[in-house]
């Protein structure tokens, strides 16, 4: 049964300083006998690493509180882990650090090996499943408009225009207590569905088939760029990555085209395919446009262009540098030369030791004294005296 399903999980900083997002999946056998395969996404959030320990935390204790669970309801199951990690987040932080959660677990039995649905979710953390080339939302986010809406005592257009509307109203470690959604917020022919069918709907499940694809990702994936007022991550990518044949290979797609296009915050997914025979292999980028595969071929070639220029550049500095060492060698060369040449023309006159001259003349007499302005060397041959000097240092 487990070459049936195949997932992987990520996250990514974006530009962000801390990575608070975590994302995890796992096949767990619970202490009930349950085979369950498990995709969790959790944002954290808080001062210094507050944020990451809660979510990471979040994630763990959940897929623990599931593997001791006797519990062969899934869905009770699911919301009693969640308050778990509620309950242990809270006592470890205090408030300091909390997270959203989202939780898509498939029980898979003999009769059933495609498996059956089920979810939890706290916060804005957004579950998907694609199907039939359509994306259906499982959940909701628990902000302040979204808990009006869907509880019937506003409308839509009431809702948002509340102040804080877009206010997370549940996160996990913010007190003792957390309340769970486990409800599934998507049905055939309804283009709505209140809390209350949703919650029966959770608890009942859904059956998956082959070829489905399910997505747990962080908030941070859908928010709109200020660049072209689209969401980082578009639904046509999902839909068209989601019927890949390679799980991983989806996942990383999916993220490329996020970090593509610099989201502001953390970035995390979880995705889980149930296999198919009609899937097929897809590449990054397979379904852009004509115009748009041409704006990344324009792009790679002037980036291409670029390291040819700034390769050049650096060949060309290094070329000025060796000539310039080279001629600096040459000059220190010459002034050595130089140096030498000129000291051993200095040598010739002060050619006298205590005794006396090279030549072999004795030390002046002092009483001697010559009058002023002549010298001893005039009294000798200066034609003589500079042949024998020469011939000195010839002999030296």
């Amino acid at each position: 049964m487990a070459e049936k399903f195949t997932a992987f999980s990520t996250r990514d900083i974006a530009s962000r300083d801390r990575l608070e997002d975590y994302s995890a999946d796992a096949v767990v056998t619970t202490a009930g006998g349950l085979t369950l395969h498990v995709a969790i996404v959790a944002d954290g959030a808080g001062g210094g690493e507050a944020g990451e320990l809660a979510a990471r935390l979040t994630a763990k204790t959940i897929l623990e509180a599931i593997q001791i669970s006797t519990e062969t309801n899934v869905p009770r199951m699911l919301a009693r882990s969640v308050e778990r990690a509620n309950a242990v987040v809270y006592s470890e932080l205090r408030g300091a650090g909390t997270s959203t959660v989202g939780v898509l677990a498939v029980h898979v039995t003999e009769n059933n090996p495609n498996g059956r649905l089920y979810v939890a979710s706290v916060g804005d953390t957004r579950l998907f499943l694609v199907r039939d080339g359509k994306l259906a939302r499982l959940n909701i986010d628990h902000t302040l408009a979204n808990e009006y809406i869907y509880a019937g005592q506003m409308s839509a257009e009431e809702a948002r225009l509340l102040d804080n509307a877009d206010y997370v109203t549940r996160s996990i470690g913010v007190s003792n207590d957390v309340h769970v959604d486990i409800g599934i917020y998507a049905e055939r022919g309804r283009p709505f569905v209140t809390s209350r069918r949703a919650f029966r709907i959770g608890q009942a499940g859904v059956a998956l088939r082959e070829g489905d694809t399910l997505l747990a990702a962080s908030d941070g994936l859908f928010e709109v760029s200020k660049v072209d007022n689209k969401p980082f991550l578009r639904e046509d990518e999902i839909l068209r990555h989601g019927l890949d044949d390679n799980v991983e290979r989806a996942g990383q797609s999916l993220m490329r085209y996020a970090t593509g296009r610099s989201p502001g915050d953390n970035i995390a997914i979880s995705m889980l395919f149930v296999d198919s025979p009609r899937r097929r292999p897809v590449r990054f980028g397979s379904g852009l446009t004509r115009a748009q595969r041409i704006g990344f071929g324009v792009t790679a070639a002037i980036v291409s262009l670029v390291i040819i220029f700034l390769f050049t550049q650096f060949l060309s500095a290094e070329s000025r540098r060796v000539t310039i060492e080279n001629t600096q060698t040459a000059i220190q060369d010459a002034v050595v030369r130089l140096s030498w040449t000129a000291t051993a023309l200095t040598h010739r006159q002060p050619l006298t030791d205590g005794d006396g001259d090279l030549y072999g003349h004795p030390p002046p007499d002092p009483r001697r004294a010559e009058p002023s302005g002549h010298s001893a060397v005039s009294k000798r041959n200066p034609e003589r005296g500079h042949h024998r000097a020469t011939g000195l240092l010839a002999r030296a």
